[in-house]
């Protein structure tokens, strides 16, 4: 099997479940097999209870432990992380090295304010999303 890029895939593959807080059982899990295939689990849910938390779990499944990881959360509200990363949001065509990406930054905290370096807003990606396959 081949990954979208024609070469060959994924030897991790992981699973991802989401829980309510304290419950065993998941509410949605991510199980796709990837070995040999694109890296990647999907889940989507919604939540009827605003303010609720979850859990994460990502486990490795079978295969090789992968040595890098990147989790991206889609939602129209801001994400509290029980562990932060501070780390970049890009991926795909927007991180490709000919892309120009742009971050966010309130103009008063910035060089041309006193304020060097400038200071990124919360929703902001850190940048830095490394290139690992060319």
């Amino acid at each position: 099997a081949f990954s979208a890029s024609g070469r060959i895939g994924s030897s991790s593959d992981l699973v991802l479940n989401i829980y309510r807080p304290g419950q065993t059982n998941p509410i949605v899990t991510g199980d796709d097999s990837n070995i040999g295939r694109d890296p990647m689990e999907y889940v989507s849910f919604t939540d009827t209870m605003v303010g609720e938390s979850f859990e994460i779990e990502i486990a490795l499944k079978s295969g090789a432990a992968p040595g890098l990881m990147k989790w991206i959360v889609y939602l129209n509200e801001q994400v509290k992380v029980e562990h932060a990363t501070d780390s970049s949001t890009g991926y795909g065509h927007a991180n490709a090295g000919s892309a120009a990406g742009v971050g966010v930054s309130l103009y008063w905290n910035t060089p041309g304010y006193g304020v060097s370096p400038a200071v990124p807003r919360s929703y902001s990606s850190a940048g830095g999303t490394p290139i690992l396959f060319d």
